[in-house]
């Protein structure tokens, strides 16, 4: 199981591609929504993403999660940990450095670096201050010995058409993509910032539960029982569509963007 936990939609940054519409002044999650979800991460987790927004421009909510998982590990002891961040914190070496370290000591697994393209350079972010060699970020990886793995995340296939990317112009976002529900709810669950748990990180259909009111494992268990979110994992958003009774045969050239096509499904659903 990949479960990406977003502890915010707050962001230093307003990039014309996020499909999450963050911003400075987006929801965070509470620390007891933020307690009660951790505590009902099951044993079987493959991953845990921590997530935003930016979580560092909350951090005494991002060290808190930290704090959580660290506390609860023995529940979920194979998930790998890690955090996805514009990099922002990065601007001098011993700033990097700072960070690096708490991230190592509290238990990071993995480092995903998602600000290294011009949208979040147009925004302000210094490519060259995160580069992988004679940079802030790589002298101070260097210094601590590079104590965990570092992913480097750069969209090459278009952006998906969510939130602002949705005024991109057509160029620039993704023309098809497959739903990858079918593959098992376990791929790619997003809780977030109210506790709501959802089967992909587009958020495009209704939630499944509350991962504060119930395990994840139990809210699970209650949507393979569900018409719509059964038909969804057999199929993906044709399948929801013809569960539904809306489908339309002349409807099938939208089915290659599947994502764009759950969401205008369970439009209004939600």
């Amino acid at each position: 199981m990949n479960l990406l936990l977003q502890i915010t939609k707050a962001c230093n940054l307003q990039c014309r591609h996020c499909h999450d519409s963050c911003g400075p002044d987006r929801t965070s999650m509470d620390a007891e929504t933020l307690e009660v979800v951790v505590g009902n991460i099951p044993q079987g987790a493959k991953q845990i993403i921590i997530s935003g927004g930016e979580p560092l421009v909350k951090p005494k909510l991002f060290w808190h999660a930290m704090d959580c998982i660290a506390a609860n590990r023995q529940n979920f002891p194979k998930a790998v940990l890690s955090l996805q961040t514009n990099g922002f914190w990065a601007k001098n070496t011993d700033a990097a450095y700072a960070i690096l370290k708490q991230l190592y000591e509290k238990g990071l697994d993995r480092l995903v670096l998602t600000g290294l393209d011009k949208y979040h350079a147009e925004q302000g972010i210094d490519l060259s201050s995160l580069s992988e060699t004679e940079s802030p970020f790589a002298y101070a990886m260097q210094r601590l010995g590079t104590p965990f793995t570092v992913i480097r995340e750069v969209d090459n296939q278009g952006i998906m058409p969510f939130g602002r990317a949705k005024d991109l112009p057509a160029e620039e976002q993704a023309k098809k993509s497959q739903c990858e529900v079918p593959w098992g709810f376990d791929n790619h669950l997003t809780v977030d910032t109210s506790g709501q748990l959802y089967p992909c990180c587009w958020k495009a259909t209704p939630s499944m539960g509350s991962a504060k009111d119930k395990s994840i494992e139990n809210i699970l268990r209650n949507a393979k029982k569900n018409k719509i979110f059964h038909a969804l994992e057999r199929g993906g958003p044709k399948e929801a569509a013809i569960k539904l009774d809306i489908y339309r045969e002349q409807d099938e050239q939208l089915y290659r963007h599947e994502c764009r096509m759950c969401e205008e499904i369970f439009r209004g659903m939600k």
